[in-house]
């Protein structure tokens, strides 16, 4: 995803901020005009509604709910609003999405943890754990890198002398000997998945290994422990797979121990984020055609796309 989409989209939003001011303003005098409310009461409530203005104490309060998506902005034209005073930011709703803008000078304050670093003109998510808001430009690297990680210290803790981890990506489309013409009618929305077809023991069968391509490739070793612990799982705590080895490796009066473990495990089941709210970041974001990898709903299509083989070795 480009890198400036959501600088383009925190500028978008603070324009004519000031303008904006001075309709409702003669929208309040309007109203007071045809009523016996104050002029000026009425341009208070008017601006309140509008800018959804956010003070330190409102966000401390129990009754605040932090949404999952924020954005990092400067005061723009929003510092010439006088409801704005004191803010730390505001509110929107963005494509039905509650989001919080907050100034950069309130990111202490706030207490929000963003990952890998706060930045102003920024756009960041929660991640599915709720322990931090993660960049959207890096959203899906990090969560990548994060389940390889987790699947290397699952190797480490149970004992293995070895593990090594290949990332492959399932191409958009197979096509073989078609003509240009018959390419083009086969190109539709929807048709760009090709699914992840396993043999009975596990593997990837010749038909599913004909459609992917070998993305990247990590190998870790260790010098084995017969002691193995109980790892600490996150995104794979509902694995079928990871719960039958650790339970097999950590069964400590059991003889018959594991030498071996050789799985594929398919992103579709460890999803980041749900299509429907990655649909509505990249709208929100304005991004180009879905059907690129280069904006927020296209990395998610490719995450889905993508799956992990894994080779573990044990000690006796």
């Amino acid at each position: 995803m480009a890198e400036n989409k959501a600088k383009e989209f925190i500028k978008k939003v603070g324009d004519g901020a000031a303008d904006a001011a001075n309709s409702i303003k003669d929208k309040a005098a309007e109203i007071a005009s045809n009523t016996s409310q104050n002029a000026s009461e009425g341009f208070q409530k008017l601006q309140e509604s509008f800018y959804r203005p956010v003070t330190l104490e409102q966000f401390r309060s129990l009754d605040f709910q932090l949404p999952k998506l924020v954005f990092i902005a400067d005061n723009g034209d929003r510092a010439k609003v006088k409801v704005m005073d004191g803010a730390i930011g505001w509110m929107s709703i963005e494509e039905g999405l509650s989001t919080l803008h907050l100034y950069e000078k309130a990111i202490d304050d706030s207490g929000i943890s963003f990952f890998p670093h706060a930045e102003c003109f920024s756009g960041y998510y929660a991640d599915k754990f709720g322990e931090r808001y993660v960049n959207l430009d890096r959203f899906f690297d990090i969560m990548q890198e994060e389940k390889r990680a987790e699947l290397l210290d699952i190797a480490y803790s149970l004992g293995a002398t070895s593990c090594t981890i290949e990332t492959y990506e399932f191409a958009k489309r197979v096509k073989i000997g078609r003509g240009k013409s018959e390419r083009n009618e086969k190109k539709k929305k929807g048709q760009a998945d090709v699914d992840i077809t396993l043999t009975r023991e596990g593997e990837l069968s010749a038909e599913a290994l004909r459609s992917v391509e070998k993305k990247t490739s990590i190998t870790q070793t260790f010098k084995g422990s017969t002691t193995p612990v109980e790892p600490e799982l996150k995104w794979l705590k509902d694995d079928p797979q990871i719960r039958q080895l650790v339970k097999a490796r950590c069964d400590y009066e059991s003889d018959n121990r594991i030498n071996e473990h050789h799985m594929t495990i398919s992103n579709k089941t460890l999803a980041s984020i749900s299509a429907s709210t990655a649909m509505k970041i990249s709208e929100i974001l304005d991004d180009p055609e879905a059907d690129s990898n280069f904006n927020f709903y296209g990395e998610f299509k490719q995450e889905q796309r993508q799956f992990f083989k894994v080779d573990m070795v044990f000690s006796e």
